[in-house]
């Protein structure tokens, strides 16, 4: 046995020497192939008990357990008890109870000794799980309110230790953390928030820190352009643990991907600590393949950094890789930084991988392919789809690559595939590629293909539909056109009518008409009638408005009568918008902005000083509408438009139609209130939110 260990201490020494990851050196290989069979038992042993197979930690969030829940407490099991139940006589099936005793309360009151609860209780069902828990273990448990009681608020089915993370004692680091991410719940800036995590980062290790790096990655935008956070991630990169390593890449290459004004010493620090990162005589894959995805996100710092190259080369320097999770890597970082560090003969990596492979690997070499040498990629993708489908083999992997390269190159063998005799993965794939190009550049040669795929049965249906309305020609109107009748999502079925529409087809007429008063369809039953021009459809709508009581067909009426343009309303418009409580009062404010009257211009303005959100909602609209107009000048009401977008007590409904406004006319008061409206905490995962940080990056604002 001492033999062995020394045999073990020699192998670390060797790599050592090289300089290399473990087991990563070729020569390193072929000197223990030389090293009797005990040797290699004693060395792969020593691994294999070295450490656990994965931290219970790895990928840990708890930013919405602490959130959520009322009472949160580190407490030690004082005592578990089974209890056997008969089902029917015959069946045998058990529960738990489980005492503990709390040691640390975190966020709420527990004002006794001990604390009891079912396996039920806290969301264990099987067996194994309830059997995890133990006596004498402590535990971080978030629980919430029930009929009865309290009831585990972090309930993570298959995985115990991310539901009730184990703790070491009572004064575990986690409850660190824990504090952090309270503070940063209780905080209402969501720039303050990136700061208290980076603060918590600082101190935090091991789950501690998975759990703020998962927090901070939610902020990555609002991160990126704080001065501390290469420091604050950076240092968690040489971790001892694998799992905060590889949270801190994944964290990391986050904001990066974020940091729209290019920061470059938040860049190249990046660079600098993912190289010594993979440097580390460490075999975890996760980690590594975390780090060199990172790397793919510094662009220009990582091209320009000699040692980045060479960690994301296949090959290169005489570095083998143990499994094609990091070979996938590498290539997806290639294509993300469009490096042509592959050379010329990028290719020959795409002959390597195997005619049947449909893994991430073979998406990966082929992702980089098409974003470097976009033109070889295309034939060599169109080749490997021949041979597939010869072989008996699904292409859809091949079909799907296609959206990576420039529309110009895809789409004529994206036609010429179409031919082939694809099945109904390939079909849906190719169905979806083509809905991506036609995004970036609407093409018209792509009406025949998609045209086939529009059957009712057909898994393609929707990309292929959702391809053609972005096409918008005439023929692609007739390809639409007699697939409107069987279209069964009445949202999308209007939309269809609204394309037809536009060329002059009026097939979706009765549809539009008949769902105009259903208020998730209004919008778009709107637009669709505005489009078709059905000259029945006025008569019809102003016999709705005169006769009908029903408010949501008079709005509809109202609403569909001032986006189809009928100018004879107008007086009737102005007079149900004279007292803003008329119910009709919001439908009249739009329909006057459509048919350009500038007399509702201070009825918008009225109307956004409002404590009713559909008032207000339908004034923003109204104002955006009404000063895109030729000659409206009205510097107070683009003002208000600035101050109900930047106002956190205002409806999101409202605060979009002002977003909307102020694009529509360019005001140069945006850019001030986005950077205000991105610090709300209240806006985190709405959608007004995403549109926001979706216009900072592409305006480049400072904030």
């Amino acid at each position: 046995m001492r033999a062995a260990f020394r045999a073990v201490k020699g192998f670390t020494t060797l790599l050592q020497l090289f300089d290399m990851p473990l087991l990563r050196s070729v020569q390193t290989i072929a000197v223990m192939k030389k090293l009797p069979l005990v040797l290699w038992l004693a060395f792969f042993n020593t691994l294999a008990h070295g450490a656990p197979r994965e931290e219970w930690f790895r990928n840990l969030s708890l930013e919405n357990a602490v959130a959520g829940s009322d009472l949160i407490l580190a407490a030690q099991v004082v005592d578990v008890t089974e209890i056997k139940l008969m089902r029917g006589g015959k069946g045998e099936s058990a529960m738990f109870q489980y005492k503990f005793k709390p040691a640390r309360v975190l966020k709420g009151v527990f004002a006794r000794e001990e604390l009891s609860l079912g396996s039920a209780d806290l969301g264990l069902h099987r067996a194994e799980d309830m059997k995890q828990i133990k006596p004498g273990a402590f535990m971080l448990i978030f629980l919430g309110r029930s009929d009865v009681g309290y009831r585990n608020n972090n309930i993570n089915n298959g995985n115990v230790a991310h539901s009730m993370p184990p703790l070491r004692a009572a004064n575990d680091p986690l409850l660190d953390a824990v504090r952090v991410l309270l503070a940063v719940n209780a905080e209402r800036d969501r720039a303050q928030r990136v700061s208290l995590l980076l603060d918590g980062l600082k101190t935090a290790s091991g789950p501690g820190a998975v759990a703020l790096l998962e927090a901070l990655q939610r902020r990555a935008l609002l991160a990126a352009q704080n001065g501390g956070v290469a420091d604050a991630v950076t240092k968690h990169l040489a971790d001892n643990s694998p799992a905060v390593r590889e949270a801190a890449a994944h964290t990391l290459r986050a904001v990066l991907e974020a940091d729209y004004l290019e920061h470059a010493p938040l860049r190249e620090a990046a660079v600098a600590k993912n190289v010594d990162a993979l440097s580390l005589a460490d075999p975890h894959t996760f980690a590594r393949v975390a780090a060199i995805r990172s790397l793919g996100a510094a662009g220009a710092a990582s091209t320009k950094n000699d040692e980045a190259i060479k960690r994301l080369v296949p090959d290169a320097a005489g570095v083998g890789l143990l499994n094609t999770l990091e070979r996938a890597a590498q290539f997806r970082a290639l294509g993300d930084l469009k490096s042509a560090a592959l050379g010329d003969d990028i290719e020959s990596f795409i002959a390597l991988v195997p005619i049947d492979d449909e893994g991430e690997y073979s998406r990966a070499v082929e992702y980089a392919l098409a974003r470097v040498h976009p033109v070889k990629a295309a034939a060599l993708l169109n080749l490997r789809v021949g041979l597939k489908i010869s072989a008996g083999l699904d292409a859809r992997v091949e079909i799907e690559s296609f959206q990576h390269l420039p529309p110009e190159t895809a789409i004529p063998i994206l036609i010429e595939i179409s031919k082939l005799n694809l099945n109904g993965d390939e079909k849906s794939a190719l169905a979806e590629t083509c809905r991506k190009l036609v995004e970036q550049k609407p093409d018209p040669r792509l009406v025949e293909p998609l045209a086939g795929l529009l059957a009712p049965d057909e898994p393609s249906r929707d990309s292929a539909m959702a391809a053609l309305l972005k096409i918008d020609t005439d023929d692609a109107a007739k390809a639409l056109q007699p697939h409107l009748r069987e279209e069964q999502n009445l949202l999308r079925k209007l939309q269809v009518a609204e394309m037809l529409g536009h060329h002059g087809i009026r097939d979706g007429y009765v549809f539009a008409i008949e769902h105009a008063s259903e208020w998730w369809l209004l919008e778009q039953a709107v637009s669709a009638l505005a489009a078709i021009k059905e000259p029945q459809a006025v008569t019809r709508l102003k016999e709705i408005l005169e006769t009908s009581n029903d408010t949501a067909w008079n709005t509809a009426a109202v609403r569909a009568l001032g986006a189809m343009g009928v100018q004879e309303m107008t007086p009737k418009f102005l007079s149900l918008l004279e007292d803003l409580r008329n119910p009709l009062a919001p439908a009249a404010l739009i329909a006057l902005a459509d048919l350009g009257e500038r007399k509702a211009l201070d009825k918008a303005r009225e109307g956004l000083a409002s404590r009713n959100g559909f008032i207000v909602t339908a004034s923003a609209r109204a104002a955006g509408k009404l000063l895109a107009l030729p000659g409206v000048q009205d510097v107070d009401l683009r003002s208000k438009l600035a101050a109900l977008l930047a106002d956190p007590d205002a409806e999101e409904s409202a605060r979009i139609a002002a977003l909307n406004g102020l694009l529509a006319i360019k005001d140069e008061r945006l850019d001030a209130a986005l950077a205000k409206v991105v610090r709300e905490t209240k806006l985190e995962n709405s959608e007004l939110l995403q549109r926001v940080e979706k216009l900072l990056r592409e305006r480049k604002v400072t904030l």
